[in-house]
This record gives structure tokens, sequence and C-alpha cells, in this order.
């Protein structure tokens, strides 16, 4: 019966445990059938190996045994009941096994994080016994969850390496325009706000948007721009995320003078060039950087925002903090709706107009791009087939988590897209409740002191050039010794250590930058190379900021 007790049953080889008429072992051989599972599960190096139910715990040991190197099991009990059994009859300690028991994803994940995450490539699932049926779905979703932090480890690996650098030089770049810019903290307002992504379901919100325009701020991500400027609809505040030149294109139309840009630190500078007059920085720990610590001790680093990857997500952010009315959301279906990326007139659509042949047309231009991409199939709000993928289904999954303590007050005005988790609200509903709120001149207000002082930048930016000065003799010093062949060639004491961590934006882009224990010859030439760059181009902004004495 639902809710019943478990029943323990001995046996001379082992127990097994009977509970809502399921038995987690067969009463013959309740050890030796879990034995038998651990053998037969495959194993490989860097392996996560998930098992759903702790059971009594039997077969974990054996698990252990032949465990590759650099893997760990996660056992996770969604019973507390079951728990309380396994840990009487007797678990095994072992610094590569973590048992714990929740029904929260994110608490599995941080037990998956505890065992150093990025040490595996893959989850396998082993279910030593039968308790996994009792709870089948949410142990299902368990392993989706670990599975998704492994992925996304790997993901935020892969584009650090590609984007890490450019994001370093950038945030330097932009400390120079934070005396001329304000902190993202100092926008406020109580009337609703509609946040405006560039998906496809963004063409069918155009008529009600422009309906009941007056009533609420209109916040758009920055590939959406073009499309509601050609639409005369005006953003009160544009989000940008982007580090590279690119998504210029996306501001290639004005957005005027009254709109404000709500910029990234790690944004390409000349974004936040394009608005001398209203821009408003956030900032994201992209890496675990010394460097972001010492901005913080300065006064220096802007308003914090969760490393979100999608300018939709970053918008959606912006948004819930900007206002505490209400928020709604279109454009933001994370997947490819009828085939579409993106919302005519956007600059997704508008280059590939503009590189269609007469033998190869803009649906086919879709189509390659959708097999480079890799999509797979998922469901959309009403429940049918979508194409989508893993970056982006992952962006999905990061709203959902930014908006969880934030759902009574948020809503979701596209029609078609991925399942956002967020409640949804047609058309007619959406005017009434802005024209209930009552905002006939909804304003954004600014408050706060303005950004800090040149001085302050140029004296942050004298500390790293000295930083860096010590940097680079020392290892100067460390690859002489090495090429004369004596002593000491390895970075291993803990002062050349420290002294790498406090230049470690230079080697964040090397796939060994961050990695524990002994630094490398290779990796010091590197380091070097990168940091007589970093030099150079600090001491062209710490001199534009503050020219020297003549």
């Amino acid at each position: 019966m639902p809710g019943e007790d478990p029943l323990l049953v001995p046996s001379d080889r082992g127990s097994t445990v009977l509970h809502r008429g399921i038995a987690l072992y067969p009463a013959a051989d309740p050890r030796g059938a879990a034995r038998e599972r651990a053998r037969a599960v495959r194993l490989a190096p860097r392996t996560l190996v998930y098992v759903p139910s702790v059971g009594l715990g039997y077969g974990l040991a054996e698990l252990l045994d032949r465990l590759p190197e650099n893997s760990a099991v996660l056992c996770v009990e969604t019973s507390d009941t079951l728990m309380r059994l396994a840990v009487a009859a007797g678990l095994p300690h072992d610094e590569r096994l973590r048992v714990v028991c929740t029904r929260e994803a994110e608490e599995a994940a941080r037990a998956a994080r505890s065992l150093g995450i990025g040490r595996f490539r893959r989850v396998v699932a082993a279910p030593l016994c039968a308790g996994y049926r009792l709870d089948a779905g949410l142990y299902a979703e368990l392993r989706r969850a670990l599975e998704a932090v492994v992925r996304s480890h790997w993901q935020d690996a892969a584009t650090l390496i590609a984007m890490g650098s450019l994001w370093v030089r950038n945030l330097f770049e932009n400390l120079v325009l934070l005396p001329s810019s304000r902190d993202f903290s100092c926008l406020a307002s109580d009337a609703p706000l509609v946040v405006v992504g560039a998906g496809p379901s963004l063409e069918k919100s155009i008529t009600v948007l422009r309906q009941a325009r007056d009533g609420f701020l209109l916040a758009a991500a920055d590939t959406a721009l073009p499309r509601l400027l050609e639409e005369s609809l005006r953003p009160d505040i544009v989000v940008a995320l982007e580090g590279q030149v690119a998504n210029l294109q996306d501001f290639l139309p004005s957005a005027g003078a009254d709109t404000a840009l709500a910029c990234e630190l790690t944004a390409h500078p000349d974004t936040a060039r394009l608005f001398p007059q209203r821009r408003f920085f956030f900032s994201s720990r992209f890496a675990p950087l010394t460097l972001f610590d010492r901005l913080t001790r300065a006064g220096l680093l802007p308003c914090p925002f969760p490393p979100l990857g999608s300018v939709g997500v970053a918008a959606v952010r912006a948004g819930l903090q900007i206002t505490s009315g209400e928020v709604f959301v279109t454009g933001l279906d994370f997947s490819y709706p009828g085939s579409c990326t993106h919302a005519r007139g956007t600059p997704h659509h508008l280059a590939a107009l503009r590189a269609a042949r007469r033998v190869q047309g803009v649906d086919q231009q879709v189509v390659q791009s959708l097999w480079a991409r890799r999509p797979i199939r998922d469901r959309d709000k009403q429940g049918r087939p979508v194409a989508t993928d893993l970056v982006l289904r992952t962006y999905r999954d990061g709203l959902r988590m930014e908006s969880a303590c934030e759902a009574g007050r948020l809503w979701d005005l596209g029609q078609s897209g991925l399942d956002l988790g967020i409640r949804r609200i047609d058309e007619e509903q959406f005017v009434q409740r802005i024209r209930a709120a009552g905002a006939a001149t909804p304003r954004l207000t600014v408050r706060g002191t303005p950004g800090p002082a040149a001085g302050g930048v140029a004296a942050f930016l004298e500390g790293e050039l000295r930083l860096l000065d010590r940097g680079l003799a020392r290892i100067t010093e460390l690859l002489a010794l090495a090429a004369a062949g004596g002593s000491g060639a390895e970075a291993d004491r803990e002062a050349d250590r420290e002294m790498l961590a406090a230049i470690d934006y230079a080697v964040v882009h090397f796939p060994d930058g961050r990695q524990p224990g002994t630094v490398s010859q290779s990796l010091l030439a590197r380091t070097r190379v990168a940091a007589l760059y970093y030099r150079q181009r600090l001491q062209r902004l710490r001199n534009a900021v503050s020219p020297p004495m003549s």
C-alpha cells in the first residue's frame, strides 16, 4: 500500500526489502544479485557512475573495486526511510563514493561537483537494486540533471578556451569606460516590463506589443533590436553580452538617445561606445579568476550577474532586477519552430537573405544551419515535436533556474518554442494586465551615484602592471634555469604558484592553464608571451585613462 513502511526480510545470503509491492533484491540471493549487477556494469576511465537508490548498499564495494582511474560513484536515494535502512546496514567508506538522500536535482548536482566534476567525461547508470522502480520518473530526471552538469562543464571549458582571452581583453578595455558609465543596479522601475528575444515567436507578438506599447517598459536582447526598430517599437533598454565584433551589426539602426544599454563587462567595447550617455554595466565571473577579487576590492566590479551565456536569459534577469512589477517574455524559443532559427528582420535572417543565390535559397541555408547545430527533438509548449539543440536546451534550463524564485510575476507571452517552465499568458490577458497596472507613462529611473573616478581605474591598472612585472621577472628566471639545466625549472614552490595565480587571466584560455599541480616549462613559456601582451595593452589603457606627465 502507498505510504507503508519498508519490510526488511533477512536470509542467510543477505536481506531484501519489500516496499510498496516491490522487492529490492531477489529473495534467494540478495547480495549475490547485487554483486552480479555491479560486475556487469560497463566502465571506462573518467566516468561518474550513477547508482539510483542505495537499497542496502549491496554491490557498492564491488563497484568501487572495479572503478577505473578518475572515476567515482554517486548513489542517490530519494526515500528517507530506505536511507536509514542502508545506513543501519552499513555503507562502504571511500573517497570515491558519495551517497546522498535528496529529491532535488541541484543537490545531486552539488554532490557530483564535490567529487570533482572536471574528472568526468560521461555518466553511466548502474542500478544495483530495484529501488529505482519506486520513483522511476524522479531517478530518470536526476540522471538527466547529472548528465547536464557534466556536459555543461565541458561546454564551458571549450568556450573558455575559445573566448577566454577575448573576454579578458574586453574587460580591461571596458574598465576605461566605467568613469563615464553607471552601474546596472542604478536602474529601477515599478512598471510592467516586456523582455523580447529574437526567436520566431517574436513575429506573432509584434501586433499586441504595438497595441499596448504605452503601458510597459521594453527590454530587448541586442539581436532583436533591428526588427523592433523596423516595427517602430523602440526599446527602453537593450541588453548586450557578445564579446565579438560581429554583433555590432545588431546596432546598425541607431537605437536612439533615449535607449539605455545594459552591457556585460566582457562585451565588445565598441558596443558600449555606441551609447555614450546611457550605458550601464553588469558583470559575471566567467572563470574563478583572482582578477575579479581585486576588482571587487577596488570597487570597480559592476553589478554581479551569474554567467548565463544567453543574451535572452540575461535580458530576463535584467528585467526582473529592474522592475518590481510583472515581467513578460516573448521571442525566447530556444528551439527551431517550423525550422526557423530567428524572427524575420533580425540580423541572422537578413544575412541569410543577402547570401541567397539562384541555386541556394534561404530555405537551403536554414537546413544547412540546423544540420551544423546537430539538432535534437524535444516537445514544445503544446506538446508537439520541435527541433532544438543541447546548447539551446541548456539555456532554457538556465532560464528556468533564474525564474524559479520569481514565478509569481513572470509570464510567457510567446506562442512557440520550448516550455520555459513559467506561466503562459495569451494576448488578450496580456493587454488586460498591462492596462490594469495603470502605468500610463512608464519610466526607467536612474538612481545612485555616477561611475568610479578615472583615478581609481588608473590606480588599478597600475597595480596590475606591477603584478605582471613581478610575474614576468620570475617566469624569465625559471625559464633561464631550465635552459641551463639547473634545478627548480618547474614552478613547484608555493610562492611561484601564488605568483601565477595573481596573473591567472593570462592563462585562462590555455587548456592546461588552471590544472592543479606543478607548472610545466611549456606553460611558463606561453604564460610569458601572454603576460607581455597584456602588459603592453594595460600600459596603453593606463595612459588613456590617466595620461603620463610630460
